[in-house]
């Protein structure tokens, strides 16, 4: 009877396990469990192309250890490249300039010391969520790596026996350093390292303090300035391990850090820790169809997972924007800020899957304003950091949403005080000027403000003059790169940043026809660039006309086919760029678009399963249709929302009808109140637009 019992266990988990492999009757691959093997950490690493790295990481994780190419990208790493000079511990991927990491270069060696970068055989690297190997084949090494939030977990393994060593280079950094400070104490390292954070040192300066332990006693050590060897005699088959642990507040609170984190446990145990973890997060969504979509579903999902980063850890000590050290009691400070790209979809995704980390997120921003936020990085960042613009946006949209663990009214003086220091100088600047404004009302009115609610509403109001100025008629002048002092793209793309007022825009120019008249001249025409953020909610703004099949075609078209794309970052090309946007290879995005802190990442996931932010401060997503047959999202309290789109296929990109819990509806639009409190959405799918659906407000 026993032995009979087991086997029955066995063939349960055995069917529990193939449960993600299964084929439903229309062919399709079902993923519903084991989502992280699905992700791809090599896509978007080559050349400028996303800019990201396979580094291990933890979700929203501290520590990101991984390769270092010669020549780097700029997040250290580039697939097209087969010579890694050794590993770094940090770095912030795809915010477009090079710094932000690459800090503390771990590199093993055998025999002779070699300076060289060295050769290695692309098929031998592996990544998943939490760990990265590789093989060299001279010296004969196997590197493999892992981390706990704090910590990096560098195993190297000797495939011969004889003189090993290795080698850390304190000084390395994607960009320079500017100062780095170290102690030996045996086989521990102790020190601090100080470097820019983005766009060498125009834009902010961090530092963090790191503890190193190698785990086997040195047989000699040798010091050259910021580069140390340590050298062992070892046996075939042998490893060196190497435990990078680093903190905003000191050695000391890094090495107690590791101890909290990783304590006895081995370096598989701490692999799968990262990879339940990773599975957890990623589980909070599941979706079926086209399993080429679905994995680059969940590796741009992961993508999306990995900023900003947990600088709390889990004795709650950190050190502020403002260089003073703080304890966050009951909740996780985060840090590592580039809110002027992903407020736009990142954050308002976590909102819907992890609502107790954007509260956590909420929390970390009033911190940041008590500490003297500026719009860009501080000179006294305690982690690698961009831009802070938009977070009075971050705020409003958490708290209408009813995530409101966080003391708006305590920090309601600070968001006044930088609103006197909003900048006004350029078109742009007054248009995401007045979105700030507008958001800085509604919070006021949430506060009961009224006398500030009118005044900033005004003062939002006023970006009218500047929209019938440089907006209203466009010309040939309309499509430069930079034109008129803009940050990075054309009075074309900029034209539309009004997602708080688009009734005012549709009122400007004359009604909804002509607004839908200038929309579809704007795709018709190529004018449109998903390679940079300002004008990416455009493709939703056919629901705010007579035509939402259109967001419907051009929102398909972006993610599953060949798509004409004009624009860089800063210039217009002689020649487009015509292709898929989103690739599941190295490539992975199309040229020069970063990923920008998971922001164009979070809109591939917010896109592919028909919801969209347009006006991020208002509690309401723009409808589209999914690319996969069922999505189904985990929310809190064991309630799910699904997506159900029936007869979908790679024609069938048309929303026919769509019933919300059973009921027929004909908007294109849906609250968060309607999704967070479970149900289903349902819709039936055709090859022809449905021209009399979405209309309804």
């Amino acid at each position: 009877m026993v032995k009979q019992k087991n086997i029955s266990i066995l063939f349960i988990i055995m069917l529990l396990i193939c449960v993600s492999c299964v084929n439903n009757k229309n062919g399709e691959q079902k993923f519903s469990e084991k989502s992280l093997s699905y992700v791809d950490l090599f896509v978007g690493t080559s050349g400028d192309h996303g800019q990201l790295s396979p580094a291990a990481t933890l979700p929203f994780g501290l520590v990101k250890s991984g390769p270092e190419t010669d020549p780097p990208g700029h997040a250290g790493y580039d697939y097209s490249v087969n010579l890694i000079k050794g590993f770094s511990i940090i770095r912030m991927e795809g915010v477009g300039c090079k710094g932000s990491g690459g800090n503390i270069l771990i590199k093993p060696g055998f025999g002779a010391i070699n300076k060289s970068s060295y050769l290695f055989d692309k098929t031998s690297e592996e990544a998943s969520p939490g760990y990265y190997r590789v093989d060299f084949q001279t010296p004969a090494i196997n590197a493999e790596m892992t981390i706990s939030n704090g910590t990096g977990w560098q195993k190297f393994t000797y495939l011969n026996s004889g003189h090993a060593w290795i080698m850390l280079d304190l000084s390395n950094s994607h960009e320079k350093i500017i100062s780095e400070q170290h102690e030996l104490k045996g086989n521990i390292i102790e020190g601090s390292i100080q470097a820019p954070t983005v766009c060498e040192n125009v834009n902010g300066v961090y530092k963090f303090y790191y503890n190193i332990e190698i785990d086997r006693k040195a047989d000699s050590v040798r010091e050259d300035g910021s580069v140390i060897w340590y050298y062992f005699k070892v046996k075939k088959g042998s490893s060196v391990n190497v435990k990078t642990s680093i903190s905003s507040v000191s050695p000391a609170q890094a090495e107690a850090d590791r101890r909290q984190e990783i304590g006895n446990a081995g370096f598989k145990t701490v692999q799968n820790r990262a990879a339940a973890a990773w599975n957890e997060k990623l589980n909070k969504i599941s979706v079926e169809g086209n399993p080429e979509y679905v994995k680059l579903f969940y590796t741009l999902y992961y993508r999306s997972l990995l900023n900003p980063s947990d600088i709390s850890g889990m004795s709650g000590n950190y050190r502020g924007a403002d260089d003073k050290l703080y304890k966050a009691t009951g909740y996780t400070h985060y840090q590592g800020w580039s809110i002027w790209d992903n407020f736009r979809t990142a954050f308002p995704l976590l909102t819907i899957t992890e609502p107790a980390i954007m509260n956590d997120v909420c929390r970390s921003l009033a911190d940041l304003y008590k500490e003297g936020k500026n719009s860009w990085a501080t000179k006294t960042e305690p982690f690698p950091s961009a831009r802070t613009e938009h977070a009075v946006a971050v705020l409003l949209d958490c708290y209408a949403k009813g995530i409101t663990g966080f003391d708006l009214d305590e920090i309601y003086p600070l968001l006044k005080k930088e609103s006197e220091q909003y900048t006004k100088n350029s078109p742009d600047q007054k248009l995401e000027t007045a979105y700030d404004y507008w958001a800085l009302s509604k919070i006021a009115v949430l506060l009961n403000k009224q006398e500030d609610a009118e005044f900033f509403s005004g003062e939002a109001a006023k970006y009218k003059d500047i929209w019938n100025e440089k907006f209203l008629i466009m010309n040939d002048k309309s499509d430069i790169m930079h034109g008129d002092g803009l940050y990075e793209g054309t009075l074309w793309q900029y034209r539309w940043f009004v997602p708080f007022d688009i009734d005012g825009m549709i009122n400007m120019l004359g009604g909804r026809t002509l607004f839908t008249d200038q929309l579809e001249y704007f795709f018709d025409n190529h004018l449109y660039n998903h390679g940079n953020e300002p004008d990416i909610h455009v493709p939703f703004l056919f629901n705010y006309t007579d035509k939402p099949y259109l967001t419907q075609k051009i929102v398909n078209q972006i993610l599953t086919k060949n798509f004409e794309q004009w624009y860089g970052t800063h210039n217009k090309w002689s020649k487009p760029f015509t292709g898929r946007i989103y690739n599941l290879n190295p490539v992975g995005y199309m040229p020069e678009m970063d990923d920008d802190a998971g922001t164009m990442a979070a809109w591939y996931v917010l896109s592919s399963i028909g919801l969209f932010p347009v006006c991020v401060g208002e509690p309401v997503y723009s409808l589209t249709a999914p690319i996969f047959s069922s999505v189904t999202i985990q929310l809190p309290g064991e309630k799910t929302f699904k997506i159900i789109a029936r007869d979908i296929s790679d024609e069938n990109i048309y929303i026919q009808k769509a019933f919300l819990n059973g009921k027929e509806i004909n908007r294109s639009r849906i609250t968060h109140s309607e999704i967070t409190a479970g149900g289903t959405l349902e819709f039936i799918m055709g090859n022809s637009p449905n021209i009399s659906w979405g209309l309804s407000e």
